[in-house]
């Protein structure tokens, strides 16, 4: 009996604990009572045990034993619904208000397999809330259940661990996950395609590039993509540079001196010249008078120009050792077809430099100019320079114009 004896209580206080009080059977209530009085349980039903005989306690008195105490301990016998019942820990009724239930089976090849569920009642019947399948999965909750809550200290990773590749896509609640549950980089698999469908119908829709407010030229990595959103131009990387693919972007028209209009006092005629042993080139001199004029046009503006503002650069030299300024004063028109021609010209805007050192060329840009008229592709554009005699203080007489440069944005659309 000492070999079983500490078994015997545990099982007896695990049935005390979680059973009402009036189904323990009498027996048992007197055997806790002596075991406790003076250590010998000699109760009727309960024989002298020495660990050579086997008998087994009927705890629930339906002529079923359901402890077996052997020579190699305890076993519970197989019965066709082998579950342990739970009453209510007040006494307030005789129902049953939970099962713990284990069905072991043999399988045809002789092997054990065994399910185990945990039962509690709900609107008066039992409701199945954890299974484990002995041969399949394990479920956890009832259907009626809220919510599954799985609490640790949380702290560290592997907080809660799944087998990889165990979350369907169906799994995770639609429009919740954010930037910070992806990782800083993600790496697609080969065949991988992302397709949104024909679905954008409004601003809310569809894919937002990244971007840079004024330049992306960082973006260098083979296939990086970036808007820049100044130049409304995208931008990507070929492994070395950014380069422009889409939206906007600056272009250019050069007009050599040549090609100016002047009026022959003010500023002369455009002449072949050579400086400092250099190649020929026309270039024009102007006399230094807020009459100094001259002209140059463009014939017919691209047909990717965007009908936006332009820029005029202007390349001059000065062969006089002279560290002075020149300036003048950039204006332009653009007319299309059936427009009227007239002395119109938008508000000028300056261009001017200072120089440093004698026949070097320097190259000056004024701001955005915007030109009289409502410009677009295929208009001619009209440019007239003034020369402001208040801000220049440079020897003109030595100051050769070799010509100009006019910038504008193209729509790489078109």
């Amino acid at each position: 009996m000492r070999r079983v004896l500490p078994l015997f209580l545990l099982l007896t206080f695990a049935f005390c604990s979680n059973v009402q009080a009036e189904r323990i059977p009498s027996w048992m209530r007197r055997c806790v009572h002596n075991i406790y009085d003076d250590g010998v349980c000699d109760v009727d039903g309960l024989m002298s045990y020495d660990g050579s005989a086997t008998f087994g306690i009927d705890v629930d008195d339906d002529g079923t034993d359901d402890f077996v105490f052997t020579t190699s301990g305890m076993t519970m016998p197989r019965v066709a619904a082998p579950c342990r019942t739970f009453g209510d820990s007040d006494t307030a009724d005789t129902d049953d208000n939970a099962q713990i239930c284990a069905n072991c089976t043999t399988t045809t090849a002789d092997i054990e397999e065994c399910d185990v569920t945990i039962d509690s009642q709900r609107a008066g019947s039992m409701t199945t809330c954890f299974t484990i399948d002995g041969d399949g999965g394990i479920t956890l909750g009832c259907a009626d259940n809220a919510s599954v809550t799985l609490t640790t200290d949380g702290t560290g990773t592997a907080e809660v661990v799944l087998p990889a590749g165990s979350v369907d896509s169906t799994e995770v609640l639609d429009a919740t996950l954010t930037a910070t549950d992806m990782a800083a980089t993600l790496t697609f698999a080969d065949a991988f395609l992302m397709d949104f469908g024909a679905n954008v119908t409004d601003a809310t829709e569809g894919l937002i590039l990244p971007g840079h407010a004024t330049d992306c030229t960082t973006a260098t990595a083979e296939g990086q993509a970036c808007w820049e959103e100044d130049a409304t131009s995208v931008y990507v990387g070929d492994g070395s540079a950014a380069k422009i693919v889409g939206g906007r972007h600056v272009a250019s028209i050069p007009v050599q001196a040549g090609a100016w209009s002047v009026d022959g006092t003010q500023c002369a005629l455009p002449t072949e010249v050579t400086i400092n042993s250099g190649a020929k080139l026309f270039t024009v001199i102007c006399t230094d008078n807020a009459a100094s004029v001259f002209d140059f046009n463009i014939p017919a503006m691209p047909d990717s120009y965007d009908g936006g503002t332009v820029t005029v650069e202007m390349q001059y030299i000065q062969t006089a050792a002279d560290t002075n300024v020149i300036s003048w004063d950039i204006a332009c028109a653009c007319r299309g077809d059936s427009d009227a021609m007239n002395s119109t010209f938008g508000t000028a805007v300056e261009n001017s430099v200072t120089f440093t050192t004698a026949n070097d060329i320097e190259h000056a840009t004024t701001a955005a100019i915007t030109c009289d008229g409502t410009c677009a592709a295929g208009d001619t554009m009209f440019f007239k320079g003034t020369m402001d005699a208040a801000t220049t203080t440079t020897a003109v007489a030595t100051l050769h114009m070799v010509g100009a440069k006019v910038e504008y944005t193209k729509d790489l659309s078109d």
